[in-house]
């Protein structure tokens, strides 16, 4: 009876481990696929370097440059653009040149200024050029690029800019700001003190605003009362 019960214990133990066997292997087949899983998950939330695909541009950042160089004098100093035309100021050759937009080239050629022309501004009908050696603000008619008037204004007039009825200049070298009215061509009032060395000078809101290079500050003008 004992060995028939150690035999029945004994056949009965085998199928046991039988069925333990392929479930061991379920399992671990089923772990490595987890795993599997698991890698390929964290492979798509952070993929490596270099599988990343560029940003999209930043609006804006997309500009590229149209044609090619335009052609113009020496020592550029200063640019303005209209409805039709632009104006190039260049210093060495003491003159501005007035470029076509439309076929990419300078038209009706260059046009003497003297004195190396610097600030500009177009308003009123005409392109205004202050040339810093000659103390003048030059007007310009754009038709044909000729020359209306010359007008003494200070001492080193290095910026120009327009309000409706008048030209604003900024005289670098005696600190001083002067208004020209379009009509008469005469400036004034008296020079507006402004801060040292003043460079560059802009309009907007009946007001002129005055950056001043040597003591880095920014004058303000009331353009109605000049003050």
């Amino acid at each position: 009876m004992s060995a028939g019960s150690g035999a029945r214990t004994q056949l009965s133990g085998a199928p046991r481990r039988s069925r333990a066997w392929p479930r061991f292997l379920a399992a671990a087949a089923l772990g490595v696929l987890l795993a599997a899983a698991a890698v390929l998950l964290l492979r798509d939330d952070d993929p490596a370097p270099a599988a990343r695909t560029a940003p999209p541009p930043l609006p804006g950042t997309g500009a590229q440059v149209v044609g090619r160089p335009i052609k113009v004098g020496q020592d550029t100093t200063g640019i303005v653009a209209g409805v039709r035309d632009v104006w190039v100021a260049s210093a060495a050759d003491e003159g501005v040149s007035l470029i076509d937009p439309t076929i990419d080239a300078v038209d009706a050629g260059r046009v003497a200024i003297g004195g190396r022309p610097t600030g500009m501004t177009i308003a009123l009908g005409s392109t205004w050029v202050t040339s810093l050696d000659a103390g003048t603000l030059t007007r310009i008619n754009p038709r044909g690029g000729t020359i209306t008037r010359v007008i003494p204004v200070g001492d080193s007039p290095s910026a120009v800019t327009s309000s409706p009825d008048s030209i604003w200049v900024a005289n670098e070298d005696d600190d001083t700001v002067v208004r020209v009215d379009g009509a008469s061509h005469q400036v004034v009032g008296r020079p507006i003190e402004v801060g040292q060395r003043p460079t560059s000078i802009a309009y907007a809101d009946d007001t002129v605003w005055v950056s001043n290079a040597e003591d880095d500050t920014v004058s303000r003008i009331d353009a109605r009362s000049r003050r």
